[in-house]
């Protein structure tokens, strides 16, 4: 498919100009660490890996670990906006999002040691990291019906639809399916106002756990590139 190919020229394209050989390299052979809960050794932890020859579906994967067990782990490829309906010249599409079956005690474990935020909301918040530290002002995920897994379905189930419509829906509160949900370059969830009152506490405490996993996780991959970004330039002192 010729935009599947735009888009991973454009992908690699992007990554060779912002980030170092040396990372891109060891990001290739291993899964860089970006992300740790705690200190405990045995805390969740976000693993970072580009593209290898047995990955098809997304050309740089989050993972979620838990010592060597994985918990979940997610996709995306840095896309030209216009081949997702984008006004910004670059996207930062998530086209893969997925747990590891059978290990519902573990979800809950590691949910509880993620400031209660489930693993999905965990790696979408470092993909909001990853996103502002290179500098992409876009970030969208794909509807279940664009993931390239549901063309080898001979229909798409309802827990597949879950993973991707029914999770992009969540954060935006809506339930109209789309082809990709779009959410700028910050993650704007549904307000505060529509959270009951019972649990509005709960709900703020969440999201500013999750923006410190942004945050963490901007100032990592800021270490990767090859110029500091404009922000940052601007920030620093004139010389005299």
């Amino acid at each position: 498919m010729r935009s599947q190919s735009i888009a991973i020229r454009h992908h690699y394209r992007y990554l060779f100009d912002t980030l170092t050989q040396d990372f891109l390299r060891l990001s290739i052979v291993e899964k860089v660490p970006i992300w740790q809960a705690s200190d405990d050794p045995d805390s969740p932890r976000i693993y970072l890996q580009t593209a290898n020859q047995y990955d098809f579906e997304s050309e740089l994967t989050l993972f979620l670990m838990v010592g060597s067990e994985m918990v979940s782990f997610m996709g995306c490829v840095i896309v030209p906006g216009n081949l997702v309906g984008s006004e910004a010249e670059t996207v930062l599409l998530v086209t893969r999002v997925q747990g590891v079956s059978r290990k519902g005690n573990l979800l809950k474990a590691v949910t509880k040691l993620s400031g209660d935020c489930t693993p999905r909301l965990v790696l979408l918040a470092a993909m909001k990291g990853i996103a502002r530290a290179l500098e992409i002002p876009d970030l969208a995920g794909i509807g279940a019906e664009n993931q390239s897994a549901s063309a080898y379905m001979a229909q798409v189930t309802p827990a597949f639809v879950e993973s991707y419509d029914g999770f992009w829906q969540s954060l935006f509160d809506q339930n109209s399916d789309q082809a990709y949900y779009h959410f700028g370059n910050q993650i704007h969830f549904k307000p505060l106002s529509a959270v009951s009152a019972h649990h509005r506490g709960r709900a703020q405490e969440r999201r500013s756990y999750r923006s410190q996993v942004s945050r963490f996780v901007e100032s990592q991959i800021d270490q990767y590139r090859k110029q500091p970004r404009i922000e940052v330039r601007q920030q620093q002192p004139i010389p005299t």
